[in-house]
């Protein structure tokens, strides 16, 4: 390679004759192949998955339908029965209320009262910059 001077640089051509020149449009659809091509591949993967799992679930129902129905006893017939509110509304107190006397409180409580606030703009206070 030869040094460039100012002459070769003014000589650039610029344009679609360059490209055309240079085998651009080649590369470009080439690029333009490669691209879509694994666009498709991942297309067609995801695809495929998709059927697969959707045999599993039809295999996994059809054992599912080959055991025996398990047949419910009266007191489960009846506990899928309503339940009225205010029954419900006194189990909710009672499991709270033994939560709060017998279990652990829990130490993942996020809490904003606790804590010193880190802002700059209330920064100036501490040091005397801004007086109230």
């Amino acid at each position: 390679m030869g040094q460039l001077d100012s002459t070769a640089v003014d000589s650039v051509i610029y344009g679609i004759s360059n490209v055309a020149r240079y085998n651009g449009w080649n590369i470009a659809f080439s690029g333009l192949a490669v691209v879509f091509g694994g666009l498709v591949l991942i297309a067609l993967t995801i695809f495929l998955f998709n059927k697969l799992s959707a045999q599993a679930d039809k295999i996994a129902t059809k054992s599912d339908s080959d055991k025996p129905q398990i047949q419910l006893s009266s007191s489960a017939a009846e506990a899928e029965e309503d339940i009225p509110e205010d029954h419900l509304a006194a189990i909710s107190v009672a499991v709270e209320l033994y939560r709060r006397l017998h279990l652990e409180t829990l130490q993942s409580a996020v809490t904003f009262a606790s804590g010193e606030v880190n802002s700059n703009w209330k920064a100036g206070a501490r040091f005397g910059q801004r007086k109230s």
